[in-house]
Parts: structure tokens; C-alpha cells; sequence
């Protein structure tokens, strides 16, 4: 299985779905990926819930028969309380907005009523770590594992601590293709920097005004991660390109450009 994984930065803008090439988005790259770049995913999945309200709106609003196609992943425990999502994830604006998390979860009952959701097994190295959980393989049990580091906090300091500066492309779609079954994955719209295609907002853990003396170091962290799932295609089975030839994406440092298939 060929699949192209869609983020949110600039050169997304670049993508082509290729023949017998799958397409996955992340987090808001969905909805707005149907007005700037003409895809509707196959799959789409958030490594945060609030990354799924915009397009949870919008697939209530519209009519559009091209959206039965797309399958919904969601990971099982974005479906349960707050508190137990909380024991494998970071923080999330919706715990900052009043009713956030049960407007999320109404969303999300409506949505199932008329898309097609997988609700898929899940688990995180934060819970593997807090929890002690040994019965647990990250590319051959029956769990998607989100993260690809130790959990060692959730604090951003310089680059101390490792787990928080993950970047969504490494701590979930990456193992969400191999759950898929993916054996080839280009990507596109994870520059590691620059703001978002449909927005503004250019807002990373390493730009902060906190960061500004480590911005390169904590940088490195989170593309040094990206680079060891490219180096282990022996483990994952999957190989990993760039589907962009965009030079401000910085993952085109040191992954092969793929494009035409």
C-alpha cells in the first residue's frame, strides 16, 4: 500500500495523489485541504481532538458525496472521559474551553451517524510509561503506539525533554500507515517550520519566545526523530520519501524527493 501523508505547512501545496496512491491527512489539514489543494483524504486523523472540530462542522454542514468516501480514524481513547484521555496525551485546548470536551464528544456521536469512523486501538508512550505496561509491541501488537520517545514530561525546555517535542508526523501518522499497512509513504505539508497553508499561524514548540536561545537544538530533536523512522524501514517495513521538492521543508535535508510515481 502507497499512501501520501498531508500536513499543514506551505509546500502541501505541492502534493499530487498519485495512481494507487492513498492520501492521509492530519489534524486541520482537513477541511481546508479541499479549498487550497482539491484532495479529499482517504483517511483522515488528529493526534489531538481539537485538531478535529473545524472538519467535524464541516462534514455535518455539507452535502458533498465525495466526503463518503473518507474514513474518519480516531484513536479509542479520544472517545472515552477527559481524565482518561489525559493519561496518554498532552494537554488540549479544548481542556481551556468551557464544555470543550463534551462538545467534542457530541461532534464526534453525530458525525459517526453519517461518516465512516474507525475507532481504532491505541496507546501512547506516555501510558506505557506512567502505567508500567509491558504487554505492548510498537510495529506487531495490536495497539497503535502514538509517540516515538520515552515520555520524560510534558514540559518544553530547551531540549531537555524529549517527549513533548515530537512532532505529529513521527508520533502519529507514521504509525498510523503502518496500522494501515502502508509500505511506501510520501509526505508533504511537514516542513518543521513556516506557517500553516490555510492560516497564518506559524506557531511551533521551538519558536517561542522561551525557546529562542535553543531554537535550533530543540529542532534537531524533533527532525533527528523523523530521520531514525527513515533509517528503519528494515523494522517498519515502510519506505519514506518527500513528496515535495520545496527547499524550505527541512525533512528534503535528508529524504529522497519522490514525486510522479
Amino acid at each position: 500500500m502507497k499512501i501520501v501523508s498531508i500536513g499543514s505547512g506551505f509546500s502541501a501545496l505541492d502534493v499530487k495523489v498519485q495512481k494507487e496512491e492513498y492520501s492521509i491527512a492530519l489534524q486541520q489539514t482537513f477541511p481546508y485541504c479541499i479549498e487550497h489543494i482539491n484532495i479529499t483524504p482517504d483517511y483522515w486523523v488528529c493526534g489531538d481532538p481539537h485538531g478535529y472540530m473545524d472538519g467535524f462542522k464541516y462534514l455535518l454542514e455539507t452535502s458533498d458525496k465525495n466526503l463518503d468516501s473518507m474514513t474518519i480514524l480516531v484513536p479509542s481513547f479520544f472517545t472515552g472521559s477527559f481524565e482518561l484521555y489525559r493519561q496518554y496525551c498532552g494537554n488540549t485546548p479544548l481542556g481551556r474551553i468551557e464544555n470543550g470536551w463534551s462538545d467534542f464528544q457530541t461532534l464526534l456521536s453525530e458525525v459517526t451517524k453519517k461518516h465512516k469512523v474507525n475507532i481504532f486501538p491505541a496507546t501512547s508512550t506516555k501510558y506505557i510509561k506512567i502505567n508500567g505496561d509491558t504487554q505492548w509491541s510498537r510495529f506487531s501488537g495490536d495497539k497503535v503506539v502514538f509517540g516515538s520517545v520515552e515520555f520524560d514530561g510534558e514540559r518544553i525546555s530547551g531540549d531537555h525533554y524529549k517527549w513533548a517535542l515530537e512532532n505529529k508526523l513521527t508520533a502519529v501518522v507514521l504509525p498510523v500507515c503502518h496500522y494501515l499497512g502502508a509500505g511506501q509513504v510520501r509526505i508533504a505539508g511537514f516542513d518543521y517550520a513556516g506557517p500553516r497553508f490555510y492560516s497564518n499561524d506559524a506557531r511551533h514548540p521551538w519558536d517561542c519566545e522561551l525557546q529562542s536561545n535553543n531554537k535550533d537544538k530543540v529542532l534537531n530533536v524533533s527532525l533527528s526523530i523523523l530521520q531514525e523512522w527513515a533509517k528503519a524501514e528494515s523494522v517498519h517495513g515502510m519506505k519514506i520519501f518527500s513528496a515535495t521538492n520545496d527547499k524550505k521543508s527541512l525533512p528534503n535535508e535528508f529524504l529522497e524527493y519522490l514525486g510522479e510515481l
